[in-house]
């Protein structure tokens, strides 16, 4: 389970579907750089409450996010291979189990915001901030978490959420992280999201279609007429892969992604990937 996309990094995964969680995150900090939570259970009521409860605990250096879809895989052995997909690279694992009583979800004014953060750049960064400026805090869903190794998708969950908390930096305290995989039908997306992420109350998009669903299902829409622009331009996902495929991660990447996800970029195989799926045709 090594090569984690930060090199040099050690990373433990503790499993879980407990809510109190920071005496075993504290003793896997001793030995581990960084500690994910990683919440298991089907989506339910209790969920973004647990989330919300784990979340408040945890000391720097440890991050949590839910797994809403792991357990319906049919065996163990297919969710514990799953994990480093849709987490990233780790060194260690560990579970634990068990219910605890939960508190209540703290309230606050959130704002929802969906990428599929391929890669994860300076315009995407902007919609986050935009995002901040309307809101306390925003839930980040990074969609079509079961798609990678593509040329339109070529990272995977994990490598996604790694480069989203790299970009974020010192947003990061006001933002919750999820990957979800793509519903069976696109209209669950948001119904589903009920079970999954804290309570939002507003979406900011400039997608029509997720726009139009948040009115069906009630909420206020900062609806953005385009991207938001950077320096005058309208950053382009697919002009990045492109050009990742084509020259790899240079300097030419700084203007385009934040400077933390350039590294990453640079000092992984993430770029190289994005070649090979070109010249094979992906």
């Amino acid at each position: 389970m090594q090569g984690a996309i930060i090199q040099g990094m050690t990373r433990a995964v503790l499993w879980t579907t407990r809510a109190q969680v920071r005496t075993r995150v504290d003793t896997l900090l001793q030995r581990h750089d960084e500690v994910v939570v990683a919440l298991e259970g089907a989506p339910d009521p209790s969920l973004p409450s647990r989330w919300a409860s784990v979340r408040a605990q945890l000391p720097a250096r440890a991050w949590c996010t839910p797994l809403p879809h792991t357990h319906g895989l049919p065996t163990r052995l297919d969710r514990t291979l799953a994990l480093p997909v849709r987490l990233g690279a780790f060194d260690h694992l560990e579970e634990e189990s068990g219910e605890d009583e939960v508190p209540a979800l703290p309230h606050a004014e959130r704002a929802l915001v969906v990428l599929r953060a391929q890669p994860f750049h300076r315009g995407h960064l902007a919609l986050v901030q935009h995002a901040l400026t309307l809101a306390e805090e925003v839930v980040v869903v990074i969609a079509a978490a079961e798609r990678s190794h593509a040329a339109r998708d070529p990272f995977t969950a994990g490598e996604r959420l790694a480069l989203v908390r790299a970009g974020l930096t010192d947003l990061l305290a006001r933002c919750w992280l999820v990957a979800l995989p793509a519903p069976a039908w696109p209209a669950l997306a948001l119904p589903e999201l009920r079970y999954i992420a804290p309570p939002y109350q507003l979406v900011v998009t400039h997608n029509p279609l997720l726009a139009a669903m948040a009115v069906q299902h009630g909420k206020r829409v900062a609806r953005l007429p385009e991207p938001v622009r950077v320096a005058n331009d309208v950053l382009s996902a697919t002009a990045i892969r492109a050009r990742l495929a084509r020259e790899g991660a240079g300097s030419w990447l700084d203007a385009h992604v934040p400077e933390a996800c350039a590294a990453l970029l640079a000092g992984s195989a993430l770029s190289e990937r994005c070649a090979v799926i070109a010249a094979a045709g992906g």
